[in-house]
């Protein structure tokens, strides 16, 4: 009958919606983001399964609690600050936080905050991530970076340039100052090609040999060159590639 075919209807449409919540409930709680949302006074109202992993509490003792007794005293001003702005007005806000476990351990955490659209109350929802990882690489690059550059300056007796990938000159040695003749504050910044002849810059010479080594990794080259008092001299130039931990070129 036409009641039975609605009914039907329904109970089909009951079960894809149970269906869809249990999805939804899925992506919410196993996320590889903790997801949170605090009330306007910094309690936490809701946490997913993963946001109580992160903060190393099971949920039921995570509810009701200030989230900033998981911020640590370094970043605790900082974070009432930033909180206090999202909560007056409406917008997507990022901060990054050391965040300290209840086992004691820490870790970075980037915060990704949205103050929600209330007539009656300010809610703040939170997707919480780890970025320590993130932190630490970037942290051993600048050391290596650093130590690079302290090598280079210790090398007294050969040029040694460092280039940014659109051959701007970043560091370089004494070396360098004695052979071209210029100090550091005149030529960071300043295009490799300064160092070419005319006719050779002309030609795009420059261009084509920072092409090659891009793509080739290193290239090794003789050439005249030319110092800051206009004169000249053949060189002998090895030029190399760095790349950072993913890969691209730095």
């Amino acid at each position: 009958t036409e009641l039975e075919m609605q009914n039907e209807e329904l109970r089909r449409a009951q079960v894809a919606l149970e269906e869809s919540r249990d999805r939804y409930v899925d992506l919410y709680e196993f996320a590889p983001i903790g997801y949170l949302t605090l009330t306007r006074e910094g309690m936490i109202a809701e946490v997913n399964l993963t946001g109580a992993a992160l903060l190393g509490t099971e949920r039921k003792k995570l509810i009701n609690r200030r989230f900033d007794n998981f911020v640590t005293s370094v970043d605790k001003d900082r974070w009432h600050s930033y909180y206090l702005n999202v909560l007056r007005r409406v917008g997507h806000k990022v901060c990054e936080l050391l965040i300290q476990r209840s086992n004691g351990t820490f870790f970075h955490a980037q915060l990704d905050c949205q103050k929600t659209r209330s007539d009656d109350s300010s809610m703040v929802r939170i997707a919480l991530t780890d970025i320590t990882e993130r932190i630490q690489t970037a942290e051993h690059l600048r050391r290596a970076d650093v130590s690079l550059r302290l090598m280079v300056e210790s090398v007294t007796d050969c040029a040694i340039i460092m280039l940014d990938t659109g051959g701007h000159v970043e560091n370089w040695n004494s070396g360098a100052q004695r052979t071209y003749g210029y100090t550091a504050e005149e030529i960071i910044g300043q295009h490799f090609s300064r160092f070419y002849l005319p006719e050779d810059i002309a030609r795009g010479q420059p261009q084509l040999e920072l092409n090659a080594v891009i793509a080739h990794e290193r290239m090794e080259v003789e050439g005249r060159r030319m110092r800051k008092d206009g004169s000249t001299y053949w060189a002998n130039v090895v030029i190399t590639t760095m790349r950072d931990a993913n890969g691209n070129l730095c």
